[in-house]
């Protein structure tokens, strides 16, 4: 078992994993300014979705943080995982988006 890290500059990559691995994204994230990352279309049967946390970055008030949201691969396949940073009254105003693919293969 492995753990894939993630982070903005991934999105748009192929990942390639295996049944048992742990996923995680890491994506900057500032809830004060109502920004924040949601699902906006995941798929496939692959993974299943862990959780999510937010560590902040600074100690000043309205300092940003860190989105990490884990995944755990549990099955072969194909999985498309989908993310946008929105606001939540806004959803149709996206100010970032982050798309992977994720390709489960057999342990050798």
């Amino acid at each position: 078992m492995a753990q894939i890290e993630l982070h903005e500059h991934d999105s748009g990559r192929i990942i390639l994993a295996q049944k048992g691995d742990v996923l995680t994204i890491s994506l900057e994230e500032n809830p004060t300014t109502g920004f924040q990352w949601a699902d906006q279309e995941s798929r496939g049967a692959t993974l299943t979705f862990q959780g999510s946390d937010w560590i902040q970055a600074g100690d000043g008030v309205g300092a940003g943080g860190i989105r990490i949201l884990t995944y755990q691969v549990r099955d072969t396949g194909e999985a498309h995982i989908r993310l946008r940073l929105i606001q939540e009254w806004e959803p149709s105003q996206v100010s970032k988006r982050f798309d992977v693919i994720i390709r489960v293969g057999e342990h050798k």
